[in-house]
Formats: C-alpha cells, sequence, structure tokens
C-alpha cells in the first residue's frame, strides 16, 4: 500500500504542474507586455519633446508638425491597444489564487473521490479475510476480526447493495458469531436477489437459510424452514444439512448421525459450526440405545481437499523481489470468490504452495465443496489482489480437487495488458 500511496502522491503532483505552468507562464508574458508599454509611453514624450523643440526653431512647418504629430499619437494608440493584455494579466493575481486553491483542493477531492468509489474498502475487507483465515489455520479466536469483517461488509453493502458474494460473506460472519438473525436476514436477500422462490434457486443456499432460520427459532422446524428444507431436497437430495436437522426433527437420531458425519469433513474442524454439528452428534447418539449405536466415522485422509503447486516464474520475465504473489483457488463457474489463498514475494519463487481448506475465506466457500477449480498465481505491482496492468499471472483450468499428491507446475508466465 505504501507503493500505491506515493504513485498517488506523484500524479497529484503531476496534475498540479498542468493547472500551475500555464497560468504562470500567462502571468509572467503579462509582466513583460506591462513594462513594454511603460517604455513606449516613455519614448512618445521624449519624441514629442523633441519635435516640439524642432518646429519652435523652424526646422518644421505647421503642416508638417500635425502629421509628425499625429502619427507619434497613432503610434501610441496602437502600443495601447495591444497592451490591453498587460491589463489583462495584472488581474491574473486572483486567478493565480484561485490555481493555488485548486491544487489544495485537488488532493482532497481525489482522496475523497477513492474512498466513495475506489477499491480501498475491499482492499481492507480481503485483508481481514486474510487474517481471519490464518487466525482459524493457527486455532486462534478470530472473532474480533470477524465482527471488524462484518462491519465493514455492512458498509460496503450500503454503496454496492446488490454485491452477491459481500452478501454471502456478512452471511458467513454472522453465522460464525451466532447472529443468526442477522445470517437468515442476509441470507434471505441472497435467495431474493436470485429470485425468490420463483428464481433459479440454489440449493445450497437454500440449505444455509434454512439452517439460519432454524437456529434463529432456537432449534425449532418452523413452516418456513420446512418450506425451505422440502425445496432445497427437491433440487439437491443429498443436503446433508438439512437432512440431518430434518431427521433429528422426527427423531431418526441414527439418520441425523450419518448426515451430519458427512457434513464435518467439509468444514473447519477448530470452527463454531463444527463444533456445534459435533454437539448435535453427541445430542443424537445420546437418544440412542447401546445396541443402535451407529459405527465411528473413519478417519478422513488429511490432504485430500488439497491442491500443492509448484509456482516458478521464467528465467526471462524479471519482477521486483519484493513484490507480492498471491496463488488462490477459485470456482469454475458463479462466484468468484477465492475458496483457499496463499500470498508470498517473487524472492520465495519457486515456491510449492499448498493450498486448502484451513486457508478459506468463509466457512460457506471451501476448496472440499468444489470437484474442480481454477488455480491462479499473479504477482501484483500494486500489492493488491485484484488483477491490473502490469501484473505478471499463470493458469490452470480445470484442476481436479485432490486429485493428485505431486505437485502441479504452475508458471507465471503472462503480462497482463
Amino acid at each position: 500500500m505504501t507503493e500505491f500511496y506515493f504513485v498517488c502522491l506523484l500524479l497529484l503532483l503531476l496534475a498540479s504542474v498542468f493547472i500551475l505552468l500555464p497560468l504562470l507562464r500567462q502571468q509572467g508574458s503579462g509582466s513583460a507586455e506591462h513594462n513594454r508599454q511603460h517604455m513606449n509611453v516613455l519614448l512618445y514624450r521624449q519624441r514629442l519633446a523633441e519635435l516640439d523643440s524642432e518646429f519652435q526653431r523652424g526646422r518644421h512647418s505647421q503642416e508638417q508638425y500635425d502629421e509628425l504629430k499625429a502619427s507619434l499619437e497613432r503610434s501610441l494608440l496602437a502600443d495601447a491597444e495591444a497592451g490591453t493584455s498587460a491589463n489583462g494579466a495584472a488581474t491574473q493575481g486572483p486567478i493565480v489564487w484561485l490555481a493555488l486553491l485548486l491544487v489544495l483542493a485537488l488532493p482532497l477531492s481525489a482522496w475523497f473521490s477513492y474512498q466513495q468509489l475506489g477499491a480501498q474498502a475491499d482492499w481492507q475487507i480481503f485483508e481481514l479475510l486474510e487474517t481471519v483465515g490464518r487466525q482459524n489455520a493457527a486455532g486462534e479466536d478470530s472473532s474480533e476480526s470477524l465482527r471488524q469483517l462484518s462491519e465493514d461488509v455492512s458498509s460496503r453493502l450500503q454503496q454496492k447493495p446488490e454485491h452477491i458474494d459481500y452478501w454471502m460473506l456478512q452471511a458467513s460472519a454472522a453465522m460464525a458469531l451466532d447472529n443468526y438473525a442477522e445470517a437468515a436476514a442476509a441470507f434471505k436477500v441472497l435467495h431474493d436477489l436470485e429470485g425468490g422462490d420463483g428464481g433459479d434457486s440454489n440449493a445450497n443456499l437454500l440449505a444455509q437459510y434454512a439452517q439460519a432460520l432454524y437456529l434463529a427459532a432456537d432449534r425449532q422446524m418452523t413452516p418456513q424452514v420446512q418450506a425451505l428444507s422440502d425445496r432445497a431436497l427437491q433440487l439437491d437430495p443429498g443436503q446433508p444439512t438439512l437432512l440431518s436437522i430434518y431427521s433429528f426433527e422426527q427423531g431418526q437420531f441414527a439418520a441425523a448421525i450419518d448426515y451430519w458425519q458427512r457434513l464435518l469433513p467439509t468444514m473447519n474442524p477448530d470452527s463454531r459450526n463444527a463444533q456445534m454439528v459435533r454437539a448435535g452428534i453427541e445430542q443424537a447418539r445420546a437418544q440412542l440405545p447401546a445396541d443402535a449405536q451407529p459405527p465411528a466415522p473413519q478417519a478422513i485422509a488429511v490432504g485430500a481437499a488439497s491442491l500443492t503447486l509448484a509456482v516458478a516464474l521464467p528465467a526471462d520475465l524479471q519482477a521486483d523481489p519484493d513484490a507480492s504473489v498471491f496463488v488462490f483457488a477459485r470456482p469454475l463457474q458463479g462466484s468468484r470468490m477465492p475458496l483457499a489463498v496463499a500470498r508470498l514475494k517473487v524472492a520465495d519463487l519457486p515456491a510449492t504452495v499448498v493450498l486448502d481448506d484451513s486457508m478459506a475465506m468463509t466457512q460457506a466457500m471451501r476448496l472440499s465443496a468444489f470437484e474442480e477449480v481454477e488455480v491462479i498465481a499473479r504477482i501484483s505491482k500494486q500489492g493488491i489482489a485484484n488483477p491490473g496492468p502490469g501484473d505478471i499471472e499463470g493458469r490452470l483450468t480445470p484442476v481436479v480437487v485432490g486429485a493428485s499428491s505431486k505437485p502441479l507446475p504452475l508458471l507465471i508466465d503472462r503480462v497482463i495488458p
């Protein structure tokens, strides 16, 4: 960000030069014109005195004298008319002060415009997402970062109320903070943006919406939750979240345990949602007799939902060693929000990078939830994840998640025009 602000300062200084330089030149030319006009008046008076002296000595007749005097007066008048530009230049003082005020106002207006229309708010949200991901991966408490993230996203949504990814972020952050009513409200907006009940509904979205409403209603299967569940199950009969809730409410505890155990591998084991799912499993187990207990789930293979990448830069491409390198995976279709993000520097290349669920930005968008993804490695000149002119990137698409344990070669070899 420091480089970005330095470039902005240079551009503001350059813009100021374009404002001031023409006025200063005009002011200088006006001063020269004024001096020339004053000299013409002095020469006129001197020549008129000489003409009077010659006339008195009889060197000119009355007719010649009148003609020569008229010629001097015409010459002075012509110079005076041409010298009006000097008078105009003399009034340039207020304009120069106005220009100075504009120069001072330029950075303030530019900064205000960037705050309102630029991408700084998006960059701050991205940094908070990275912080939450690091804290979750390290098993640290991310509640404070999540609260700040929720506030920033809420402010950004006031400017971009149709930003689907931000509504999903808002809902996910609220779920992680146990603000189920707020999460349900955000999921409702997402549902409405997709056309409501008559639109092209997304089964996963309906499932999350139903879960938020269920938790907000103190774990009650309300008619609205039931309707959303039925619709999601109609679109996708394998929705484990809804099936587990429905089975538990119907007293089908073995089925509920089975569905929840399917859901656990897709979640961050340290997250609040994973803790609630484990609590639901234990509660369901307590309702079953000893001879009806389901078998314990098999251990999930570590790294099954991960991608290992061999990231490198060609020898013929040069980049700033301190420039940031963003390596991320994102869905092939739909939301373009990254599923896992790693950040390093050009000086670290070549490097082996592992993307997995611990790097997810939100619990709703995880690498393990997708079979195929697109993988991108980008060297950013401005230090931000969004692409810009002069950035260098490499892509792999489509990539099957967990298909190979060997590093996939990812060459950063294309300069963005």
